[in-house]
C-alpha cells in the first residue's frame, strides 16, 4: 500500500481540526474543574 500525499489545502484543514479539537479539550477541562469545585463547595456548604 502506497501513501498518499496530501495536499497543502489538506494539511491546512487539518491543523484547524487540530485546533478545535484543543480548544474542545480545553473547555472540557474548564468544565470538569468547574463542576469539581461546585461538587466540594457544595460537600463542605451544605
Amino acid at each position: 500500500m502506497s501513501a498518499k500525499k496530501l495536499s497543502p489545502e489538506q494539511i491546512e484543514r487539518l491543523k484547524d481540526i487540530e485546533k478545535q479539537l484543543n480548544d474542545l479539550k480545553r473547555r472540557s477541562d474548564e468544565r470538569l474543574a468547574l463542576l469539581e469545585n461546585l461538587s466540594v463547595n457544595k460537600l463542605y456548604c451544605n
